[in-house]
């Protein structure tokens, strides 16, 4: 029990560390440019935490981030550097899209979901396999396999969006499954307009 309170004690400690440098370095760039640090981040934080709308956009924002940054963390665990993390996140997002959309109109919420967020985990892992199946059978160095994975990625989903899947449906969230799921903005009228608002629950 000492020895976890320790460790919980020596985390807490880094990511205050880590907090306190962030808004440090933060508070010099605000003075380099003559404004008050004091006065931005109060308008930082009234803009964030102190609305639905703000919460919201935290959350829509943050949550990839906090995500894909887990699995760099995982991976570092092991002992390994996935800088392919973007390229993951893009190709899972695609393959949840695309599983939402095929999966039949009347596929209740509680299985679409599901299945769509199980199709993106699926996509993305195989996605990080490539470059893991080329560090086991041939020694390339995960770090610049990923980051050129990464741009691969991209450029793919780029490509069957609009060249594929685009000229067959003008707005994706609007058909098979996700037609079915309730919007987060009928729930809170106040993300209404803004790019949440595309996001089902």
């Amino acid at each position: 029990m000492k020895t976890a309170r320790t460790a919980l004690i020596r985390e807490g400690s880094i990511i205050a560390i880590a907090l306190l440098a962030a808004a440090a370095a933060g508070s010099l760039l605000i003075l380099a440019y003559g404004q008050s640090p004091a006065a931005v981040y109060r308008l930082l934080f009234n803009s964030t935490w102190t609305s639905q709308h703000g919460i919201g956009q935290v959350l829509f924002k943050a949550t990839p981030l906090v995500l894909t940054g887990l699995s760099v963390a995982l991976a570092f665990r092991a002992g390994l550097f996935n800088i392919g993390a973007e390229g993951q996140l893009a190709v899972g997002a695609f393959a949840t899209a695309v599983a939402g959309a095929w999966l039949p109109i009347d596929t209740p919420a509680a299985l679409a979901l599901p299945l769509a967020l199980a199709a993106g985990a699926l996509a993305g892992a195989l996605w990080g396999a490539i470059p893991g199946a080329l560090k086991a059978w041939t020694g390339a160095h995960e770090v610049i396999n990923t980051i050129m994975m990464n741009f691969i990625a991209v450029a793919l989903v780029a490509y069957f969006g609009r060249a594929v899947f685009q000229p067959a449906t003008v707005r994706t969230a609007e058909i098979g499954a996700w037609a079915t799921l309730p919007r987060l903005d009928t729930w809170f009228p106040s993300l209404r307009g803004s790019p949440i608002r595309a996001v089902r629950s």
